[in-house]
């Protein structure tokens, strides 16, 4: 059995007039199909096409594939928007997709077909990390899909495919906001730090307060230094998010991952009830969760880890797998005790919180691996040992001591 992974790759260029014109064009054809689907209540494609085609081709008389590319974006966005509510949606930053049908790249330079026998050519900057894709290309190990275009790169989507291999077993990740435990099939547990992400964070968010505090607000200085920091926040998470990705994907070697479905976990966080004010005698809408924590968890990128560590899976011919996160913390497998959100440990057999969501994992995705409980025991120097094997030594600590392997990547420089 095989799968197809692909892998996008940034490339500067040069940029040009047409390619201004072009940018501004489709950002104009995206809105004004999202306003027209608006309009007829729908988000069926052809309803679209039959609206604008005409009119959009007399305007603009682009490349067919143009409009079916800004069709696509638009319903996506009109999709979303219906879902999430707010304000009308418009499309604002530069960029356009372009599809396989409307250029032409031969490694070095992608020509791209705007209109009826008019052409421009971009001519591409890249660096060895590039370049290997390139050779791949070359080789026809990878083909090339629909590209995007920005004001600053060519984003180029490389597809291979990957035969999938048989694991060795499987392996449970619960991913928290100072680290991510992983227990096994086999009984092996991991921990990985991540508390670099939430340190990282708060030295920004020091940062931009201060910002604001000494600089005057929507100057060219303020806008200047908040784009400075934010791209270098954002670009040292992003790189520690690889590192860490690649060290997991490494350490769990020939294991599938079982991870849980975060889907609503965002809306979860926010969720709001009504309560009784009784100082003004109305009903108001009150948040469920403290501030500082919906804060931090809203800014961690628990989506992106697992991303990151299910195309790195891929590309190793692996699988990841995922299952209803509901109550995997707050039951105990081993005794089915309810284990209550500020508590590390299971008040009745002493198995850690984050294990024991593993075990939960496991045992739902029909994987199932029954640990050995100790006596509860405030004296021990761990509340749980599991006994798969002769020999394998794995324990987890009070609160947040090491388990097994503990792999430490927040020693990354945070100048």
């Amino acid at each position: 059995m095989s799968l197809e992974v692909t892998q996008t790759v940034p490339f500067k260029y040069e940029k040009t007039i047409e390619i201004d014109r072009l940018l501004k064009g489709y950002k104009d054809i995206v809105n004004l199909c999202i306003q027209e689907l608006i309009r007829l209540r729908k988000t069926s494609l052809k309803a679209l096409h039959d609206a604008v085609y005409r009119k959009l081709k007399a305007k603009y008389s682009y490349q067919t594939s143009f409009y079916v590319t800004a069709y696509r974006v638009a319903i996506q966005t009109v999709k979303a928007w219906r879902k999430t509510g707010g304000e009308t949606p418009r499309i604002e930053k530069l960029f356009a997709k372009v599809s396989p049908l409307a250029y032409k790249f031969d490694g070095e330079t992608l020509r791209i077909s705007i209109k009826p026998k008019q052409f421009v050519y971009l001519k591409l900057k890249y660096g060895s990390y590039q370049r290997k894709f390139i050779e791949a290309w070359k080789r026809g190990e990878l083909k090339i899909g629909e590209i995007i275009l920005n004001e600053r790169y060519v984003i180029i989507p490389f597809k291979r495919v990957v035969e999938l291999t048989k694991p060795e077993g499987y392996i449970a990740l619960d991913l928290n906001e100072n680290c991510i435990v992983g227990v096994s099939d086999k009984g092996e547990v991991k921990r990985w730090d991540c508390s670099y992400i939430g340190r990282t964070r708060a030295k920004y968010e020091a940062i931009r307060a201060k910002i604001q505090r000494n600089v005057a607000n929507h100057t060219r200085k303020f806008k200047r230094l908040m784009a400075k920091y934010g791209a270098r926040e954002a670009n040292k998470v992003k790189d520690f998010l690889h590192k860490l990705a690649k060290q997991i994907v490494k350490d769990t070697k020939k294991y599938n991952l079982i991870l849980e479905d975060l889907k609503g976990l965002r809306s979860s966080t926010n969720k709001r009830k009504k309560k009784f004010n009784r100082f003004n005698g109305k009903v108001q809408s009150c948040s469920v969760n403290p501030k500082g924590f919906k804060h931090r968890w809203n800014s961690f990128p628990y989506r992106k880890i697992q991303f990151l560590l299910d195309y790195k899976k891929r590309l190793n011919g692996l699988e990841t797998h995922y299952v209803d996160r509901a109550y995997t913390s707050a039951r105990c497998s081993v005794c089915g005790s309810e284990i209550k959100p500020k508590e590390h440990l299971c008040p009745k057999c002493g198995l850690n919180r984050h294990v024991n969501a593993c075990l939960n994992l496991l045992k739902r995705f029909g994987v199932a691996f029954s640990p050995t409980p100790q006596p509860r025991n405030d004296s021990m120097s761990h509340a749980l040992t599991i006994q798969p094997k002769a020999g394998m030594r794995t324990s987890m600590a009070r609160g947040e001591r090491e388990v097994g392997r503990h792999l430490n990547l927040s020693n990354l420089p945070t100048g």
